[in-house]
């Protein structure tokens, strides 16, 4: 993991440790992040996002779906604990601002 408290880091030395760091991650996860797209246009089609609280909303909705393809990558090996719980507290926050979202008359209801 990069920790930068440790001083002085050069360029190299960061650049060698973030490898590090994909390497290792990539091990556990392969080419996640080569996938993500498809399941994001199987979950919402073609949208637009065009307020704040469109963006908000659609950027939790990314990170709970790569905890999902993340866990999907550990399944055979007994799941992805920390995913869970990442999913757990994004959905919280998704509702809140769902909740805030419809409190201010902001759902149109036109999404087919």
């Amino acid at each position: 993991m990069l920790d930068l408290r440790d001083a002085p880091q050069t360029v190299p030395s960061m650049l060698k440790a973030a490898a590090k760091l994909y390497e290792e991650r990539n091990a556990l996860y392969k080419s996640n992040y080569r996938e993500f797209g498809k399941l994001a246009v199987d979950v919402f089609g073609t949208i637009e996002l065009k307020t704040i609280d469109d963006y908000n909303r659609f950027a939790i909705m990314t990170h709970i779906l790569t905890k999902i393809t993340r866990y999907s990558q550990m399944f055979r090996r007994g799941g992805h604990d920390d995913s869970l719980d990442d999913i757990c507290v994004y959905a919280m926050m998704l509702k809140e601002l769902d909740s805030v979202h419809r409190s201010n008359g902001n759902f149109t209801g036109d999404d087919t």
